[in-house]
């Protein structure tokens, strides 16, 4: 193979080499045509993520412009059926931690990445009152990007803190986030509020819950698996990004339980405006010449999901708490439409391990349709189409006899691989995850049992 290509361009070019000698005979002409439109297809597929190859991490990282791969990493992710099942992988104890930083310390940090100028949304995110905000650029980002309240961290300070997730992430990605994560948590974090640039709040408050006490909220009383909180407030048949399309025609849930103790691990805010909806429905829900107007019932009654059941949250609107911090790990294998989804499954049944619970709210924000193509979206989500099914399925089934939390976020990451529901490279990238919260001075939380209600009165709150 060539050095520094991936397999299928290496194909394309040979392909492309054997179509030209075989047009010197007339006879193979249409044979060369053909080898070449599939292996058109097979590189385009493989640009797209439809297809998996197995890529050597180097090569990847000098065709997307990142430094070569951590040698750090501890386990061997080529030979993961040899991995012991017991005990632990990583001697967390022995991780040398990065000096600690005393400035700009605050408890609650904004996190934000934009290609953009400053947008009234982010302006008004800065100027939230006890919160402090960190902005991460990227490639396309204005270079002289700048606002009052804000800590904005371009490429080179990005490489700059020493990270080891820096050399995971490609440029020009959603992931490029993860340094923000982790910029707040070095900096005093005990929640973050993932938002991006186009989150205008309705006022100058968030509306979740800031405390870590536990207290009574409606739990969804169901046997299904997996819910769409759309339909408690207000909008019976729409639907969010990454909701498993089989499941769209299933009947709305109105039927809950009043529980106590419902302690929230990671709280999202529904938007009305442009709600966070996929390609599908834009393009047969919405008018094409008009903006995309969802409005959601702000008098609903926030509502959680119960353990043992999914629901999808984005990156958008979402608060999370400092025992799931380490949930906030957006992947760098997938598209940027697929990214925040495939994390929202995989953090939420890992916080059934501490005990925590996803709490949706009704809305808080207004978002703005921007210009985009829905084709092109449509394409970029293909995999929530047809692998969301297939990735819950596998999250329910997983199960780990490992007792430290990190340990099992480790175990279900090596679970999800074996798998091949996620690359050797996000678990390369959850492994230097694990081990940069650690440099930080992140302390993991302690198992915790898994919520049960024990009311037995189902209410039924009609939308």
């Amino acid at each position: 193979m060539e050095k520094n290509n991936p397999p299928l361009l290496f194909i394309l070019k040979r392909c492309l080499f054997l179509a030209r000698k075989e047009v010197t005979k007339p006879c193979m002409l249409a044979l060369a045509i053909l080898q070449i439109i599939v292996c058109v297809s097979l590189y385009e597929l493989y640009n797209h993520h439809l297809i998996f190859v197995n890529i050597d991490p180097d090569d990847y990282a000098q065709d997307h412009g990142m430094v070569h791969v951590s040698k750090k990493l501890h386990i061997d992710w080529a030979h993961l059926d040899m991995l012991k099942s017991q005990g632990t992988l990583i001697d967390w104890e022995k991780i040398e931690l990065l000096p600690k930083s005393l400035d700009e310390r605050h408890d609650r940090w904004v996190v934000l990445t934009t290609v953009h100028e400053p947008t009234i949304a982010a302006k008004r995110l800065a100027g939230l009152e006890g919160w402090r905000t960190v902005v991460i650029g990227d490639e396309k980002t204005p270079p002289d990007w700048s606002h009052s309240n804000v800590i904005y961290l371009d490429l080179d300070k990005q490489k700059s803190l020493g990270y080891e997730i820096s050399n995971h992430i490609p440029k020009n990605h959603y992931s490029r986030k993860n340094i923000g994560y982790l910029y707040a948590i070095q900096h005093g974090a005990n929640i973050i509020y993932d938002a991006d640039t186009n989150t205008q709040l309705l006022r100058n408050k968030l509306g979740f819950h800031l405390d870590e006490d536990p207290r009574k909220l409606l739990v969804y009383s169901t046997n299904h698996n997996i819910i769409n909180p759309y339909p408690h407030f207000g909008q019976s048949t729409v639907w969010p990004r990454g909701y498993p399309l089989e499941m769209i025609g299933a009947p709305p849930q109105h039927t809950f339980v009043l529980c106590e103790g419902i302690n929230p691990g990671i709280q999202q805010a529904l938007s009305n405006g442009a709600s966070d909806v996929d390609s599908i429905f834009k393009l047969t829900r919405n008018n094409h010449n008009t903006a995309l107007n969802i409005t959601f019932n702000g008098k609903s009654e926030k509502v959680a999901i119960p353990h043992g059941a999914f629901s999808v949250f984005n990156a958008q609107n979402t608060l999370y708490h400092h025992d799931v911090l380490w949930g906030l790990l957006l992947p760098v294998s997938v598209q940027s439409r697929v990214t925040d989804v495939w994390r929202s499954y995989w953090a939420q049944r890992l916080i059934w391990q501490v005990g925590r619970s996803l709490v949706f709210h009704p809305p808080n924000s207004h978002r703005s349709q921007l210009p985009h193509d829905n084709l092109r979206t449509l394409r970029e989500e293909q995999m929530l189409y047809y692998n969301t099914g297939e990735y819950l399925e596998s999250l329910l089934e997983w199960s780990s006899t490992k007792s430290a939390v990190f340990d099992q976020v480790l175990d279900l990451g090596i679970f999800l691989t074996r798998k091949k529901l996620w690359s050797v490279r996000d678990a390369h990238l959850l492994e230097a995850w694990l081990h940069d919260l650690i440099r930080v001075g992140y302390i993991p939380p302690s198992p915790q049992p898994k919520v049960h209600c024990s009311s037995s009165k189902d209410i039924y709150i009609p939308p």
